[in-house]
């Protein structure tokens, strides 16, 4: 009884080794490309993989292998032109890079340069947030709740694009993932439950990358070569635009001639209106003509006018100055004539009161006889 069950043990323990070694060697093949997929790589790339000097290097997903990665500090950026692309990940923490690192930044990625940044596991922190928003990013929303998950390539979440080309399903990890952005003319790759922003900006182009780890299993290699490929301004190998098929295209273009007949209508619709209008427009401009034209002959009129009234108005200022002259004189020979004849008025007031007496008593002797 006891042999029996170790013969028991030992066989599952044999088919859990099976089992273990299957699945590993699995996954090491899931992490090597394929030949002729590497023959079609830029192996001459080189890129520099920026890190903050606190958080250490956290870079599973990067293809070593197949490019010439070098790891820099903030101190490696005076020297980043001898670089193709860089990437960027962990500066999380304000300070990390200074104003004049940032511009130097931007300046390589206008030049030509490309980069790649991902989400810091406690988010992106100030330093990155101005970074983006110089290369044409603006992080409108970051989200507390942690990601650990496989994304699949659906066509809604993860779109068609040369980043995502041989990419089927990748294994993500996101710390405080970037869940909403404006662009300035980008494409947005991954729109669940993350964001990836891919976009040019000067001569260069710019990967943001809403999460902090992309793992090399699965897809996850060969969506970061496409990164780098893409970065550096290469398209990545396999990638054909999608060309929508004939029938396709025969279906829009017949769903678009559906309201042709009644566009036809509202356009003769349109027409019908526009000949009215023009035609009360004629009216309107005859009927200008007519009142510009009246106006024209009563302006002369007013003129005509003005200048009876201009001539009278002298005429009548030039009498009324002479009626204030004679008005003038008439006054100084009326107050003259009393000063002359002052005492002669006198001597016949007093002549005439004299006669008035004496008449009276002449007039009252009689009675008295009587």
């Amino acid at each position: 009884m006891l042999k029996v069950r170790r013969i028991k043990l030992l066989t599952i323990a044999t088919a859990g080794f099976i089992i273990l070694l299957t699945v590993l060697t699995q996954q090491a093949s899931a992490q090597e490309l394929p030949p002729d997929l590497v023959a079609k790589l830029h192996t001459n790339l080189r890129v520099a993989i920026l890190y903050d000097g606190k958080h250490g290097w956290r870079s599973p997903w990067m293809p070593i292998k197949y490019y010439h990665i070098t790891k820099i500090d903030t101190a490696g950026l005076y020297g980043i032109g001898a670089y193709d692309v860089l990437v960027m990940e962990e500066y999380y923490d304000d300070g990390c890079l200074t104003t004049e690192q940032i511009d130097m930044i931007v300046e390589f990625v206008k030049g030509g340069g490309g980069i790649i940044i991902l989400e810091g596991f406690r988010g992106l922190g100030e330093p990155l947030r101005t970074l983006l928003s110089k290369l044409g990013i603006r992080i409108k929303a970051i989200s507390s709740i942690k990601i650990r998950e496989v994304l699949s390539k659906d066509g809604k979440a993860m779109v068609d694009h040369p980043i995502t080309v041989g990419v089927e399903k990748i294994r993500v990890w996101a710390g405080n993932p970037v869940v909403a952005v404006e662009i300035d003319n980008g494409d947005i790759f991954i729109k669940a439950p993350f964001v990836a922003v891919a976009k040019s900006y000067g001569s260069g182009r710019v990967i943001l990358i809403g999460a902090h780890e992309i793992h090399e299993e699965l897809s996850g290699l060969r969506f970061a070569v496409n990164c780098i490929e893409w970065a550096a301004g290469y398209t990545p190998p396999g990638w054909e635009p999608v060309v929508p098929s004939l029938r396709n295209e025969t279906a829009t273009l017949r769903e678009k001639l559906r309201g042709y007949d009644e566009l036809m209508q509202k356009y003769s619709s349109l027409k019908r209106e526009y000949e009215r209008l023009k035609a009360e427009v004629d009216n309107l401009r005859s009927s200008y003509e007519k009142l510009k034209s009246q106006y024209q002959r009563l302006s002369k009129e007013y003129n005509l006018l003005k200048e009876d009234y201009n001539r009278l108005n002298s005429e009548y200022n030039t009498l009324k100055s002479k009626y204030e002259e004679m008005k003038g004189k008439a006054i100084t020979h009326v107050i003259a004539i009393p000063a002359e004849f002052t005492y002669l008025l006198a001597i016949l007031t007093i002549i005439l009161l004299i006669t008035t007496i004496y008449y009276r008593r002449k007039s009252l002797k009689p009675i008295a006889k009587a």
